[in-house]
């Protein structure tokens, strides 16, 4: 059962984010800083939308439809 209608904003990370199977899933105004590589992992997700996301890499794995905006590698 996927994780449904969660909404992270307005935050930074240190150890990455990794995501596997929600419906509804949103990233607004996020930092991550990362050691290991890729900062941001999303899997298997539906329904994605990042927005003012910064990270050194990102990846979308089966996440169609995903809208990406204002979001860029640092």
């Amino acid at each position: 059962m996927p994780i449904s209608n969660l909404r992270i904003a307005s935050a930074s990370a240190e150890s990455g984010v990794k995501v596997r199977n929600t419906d509804g899933f949103d990233l607004h105004r996020v930092r991550v800083k990362a050691e290991r590589e890729p900062a941001v992992l999303i899997r298997d997700s539906t329904h994605l939308e990042l927005d003012d996301v910064r990270a050194s890499k990102m990846r979308l794995e089966r996440c169609p439809g995903a809208a990406v905006r204002k979001s860029e590698k640092r």
